[in-house]
């Protein structure tokens, strides 16, 4: 709770705890706040941000990239590469925020897929599922928030 109320610049946890409270919009901003703060501190991002595909390492192989499908439009995107040099068998994109050969673009659409995680998440909660199934990406979320907040410091220096 206290994590929230820095993130919310409230020195009373009393007024945060309305939070906990509100079925709203409110939730959804704030899980994606506290995956944006809390992202760095849990270092769940373990890869290497790059800032265009030519840049990473096997950025001249199509083969490497990670491909997300825009659920907007029906396009894919690219969200970056994969500096593994053999067969992954992890579901990708969103396995990938946690290894450690993911290689995630600066352009790439990274605020979409922690969008959908976090309506995933609610769904879940929504639908009364155990709390282990509600929070199996939690781990996954921490880390796009990571990505997110690393992006938006090299974008201000």
């Amino acid at each position: 709770m206290e994590e929230i109320g820095e993130a919310l610049d409230h020195t009373d946890l009393q007024n945060v705890r309305v939070y906990f409270d509100i079925k709203s919009d409110i939730v959804d901003s704030l899980d994606r706040a506290m995956a944006l703060k809390l992202g760095p501190v849990a270092q769940a991002f373990l890869g290497k941000l790059v800032a265009s595909e030519r840049k990473a390492e096997r950025g001249d192989d199509p083969s490497s990239r990670v491909m997300a499908v825009d659920k907007a439009s029906g396009r894919p995107a690219g969200l970056g590469t994969c500096g593994e040099h053999s067969f992954c068998d992890l579901l990708a994109p969103i396995a990938c925020y946690t290894c450690s050969q993911f290689q995630p673009w600066i352009d790439g659409p990274h605020d979409k897929i922690l969008d959908d995680l976090l309506a995933q998440r609610e769904r879940k909660k929504a639908a009364g599922m155990d709390g282990r199934m509600v929070a199996i990406h939690d781990a996954t979320i921490l880390a796009i928030g990571d990505v997110i907040q690393r992006i938006t410091e090299v974008r201000a220096a």
